[in-house]
């Protein structure tokens, strides 16, 4: 019985193993994307403060706050984001997954 259901187990293996590479994959170029925006946008509201300084006389602190956005933040020295803790811990779940695997494979 075991023999009939193995050629079809190996098949949704395989299967499995290409979808967890290929979203993964989408994913990240995702979060590629909206990185991107991000640093678009940036650069337009700086643009924006530029035009709004050389255009009327607006007052300067209004001009620095348009400068001062940042939407990607810069990390310090020890800084972690989401992103990365995420990363690390998926990064140890399918290390985790690996050794348990290999480990019934030694075991038989």
């Amino acid at each position: 019985m075991l023999l009939g259901y193995l050629p079809k187990l190996s098949l949704v293996l395989l299967i499995e193993l290409f979808a967890f590479f290929f979203l993964k994959l989408y994913r990240y170029s995702l979060m590629e994307v909206k990185y991107f925006q991000n640093e678009i946008t940036s650069c337009e509201i700086k643009m924006m403060g530029l035009v709004a300084s050389i255009d009327s006389e607006l007052k300067a602190s209004v001009v620095d706050h348009f400068i001062a956005v940042e939407r990607n933040f810069i990390l310090k020295k020890d800084e972690r984001t989401i992103d990365l803790a995420r990363e690390e811990i998926e990064a140890s779940t399918v290390k985790n997954f690996v050794d348990k695997i290999a480990s019934l494979k030694a075991s038989k």
